[in-house]
């Protein structure tokens, strides 16, 4: 098993080179979701990941699969990571139109 800092490594070195470029070629520059009236916009924003980060631990490519990752605020991510059911429904109505 990988140590923590070598995870957190790989998580930037992925984030950086491929996740960060990829939303920027597709213009996504703030929260996708909007889910109350405490989102930030473009203020505090981050990637949202379909599954918890252990389940990528097996599935390391899925990490930078666009239908894996939205671009959200904090104040979202934080809705999506109390409710599971809530954010695979997110992911399914922003993601598998494409």
């Amino acid at each position: 098993m990988k140590s923590q800092n070598k995870r957190m490594k790989q998580w930037k070195y992925i984030r950086d080179t491929k996740i960060i470029p990829m939303f920027r070629e597709k213009e996504i520059e703030s929260c996708e979701l909007i889910l109350n009236r405490k989102c930030t916009g473009t203020l505090f924003t981050g990637f949202a990941h379909r599954h918890n980060r252990s389940w990528y631990y097996r599935n390391p490519k899925l990490l930078e699969d666009f239908k894996h990752v939205i671009l959200c605020c904090v104040e979202c991510h934080a809705i999506l990571d109390r409710n599971k059911d809530f954010r695979e429904k997110k992911f399914k109505k922003l993601r598998e139109e494409i």
